[in-house]
């Protein structure tokens, strides 16, 4: 996954790509959370990799034409998308106690974004946003899958202001058993993130009939 041999074999070799990184235009490396230096080494080895394979499998057409687009790729490009468990075959579980305590509803709209905390996943511009509703007195609060002192490093300046106003809601990782619970308790998703090769947040939104509001990563 994301990388492979150096060299190539009598056994065919198939890349499966789950790192937008390696993929996306070099512009792309400040996004990172490691070092210049170390984004481009990761880079090179994995176009050694690529170029020794003989099948590439990607998650998002995005991600194929990126893919395709390296010096070396392989004839050979599926997309193959990811999925979520069908409601219908998994109620799931209830939500933590202190979560659900917390998503009592209060009045206004209440909406998600379920994302890890790396720089590209933008949380810094919820950050901004909430601040711009608590200031104009819009009756809206988020929902974040980060813990309290991840969203204040996230955010920067003033998101830590957005927990204790009781517009942001930290709501730590949140095992995948009680996902459909989370989706149900919102109104609303949003997506500000800035590359993905597939974040199943889309598809989560989509199976428990959330409308997502998503970056226009293709308009720059």
């Amino acid at each position: 996954m994301n990388m492979g041999t150096y060299v190539k074999t009598a056994v065919p070799q198939v890349l499966s790509i789950h790192n937008a990184y390696q993929v996306y235009p070099w512009e792309f490396a400040r996004l990172h959370p490691g070092t210049r230096l170390r984004v481009a080494a990761m880079r090179w080895f994995f176009r050694r990799s690529l170029a020794c394979a003989d099948g590439v499998i990607v998650q998002t057409e995005m991600m194929r034409e990126y893919v395709e687009a390296i010096p070396g790729c392989p004839s050979r490009v599926s997309v193959l998308p990811k999925a979520v468990i069908s409601s219908a075959e998994d109620a799931g579980e209830p939500l933590a106690p202190q979560l659900e305590k917390a998503l009592r509803s209060t009045g206004g709209v209440t909406m998600l974004y379920v994302a890890t905390r790396m720089p590209h996943k933008n949380h810094r511009l919820l950050a901004h946003m909430m601040e711009i509703c608590r200031s104009r007195g819009i009756p809206v609060r988020l929902v974040v899958t980060l813990d309290a002192g991840e969203w204040a490093a996230a955010g920067g300046v003033g998101a830590e202001s957005l927990v204790r106003s009781g517009h942001v809601i930290p709501a730590g990782w949140v095992p995948k058993d009680q996902l459909r619970a989370l989706y149900a308790r919102v109104d609303f998703c949003v997506m500000p993130s800035l590359l993905e090769s597939l974040s199943s947040a889309h598809l989560e939104a989509i199976e428990w009939g959330r409308s997502q509001i998503a970056a226009d990563w293709a308009g720059g």
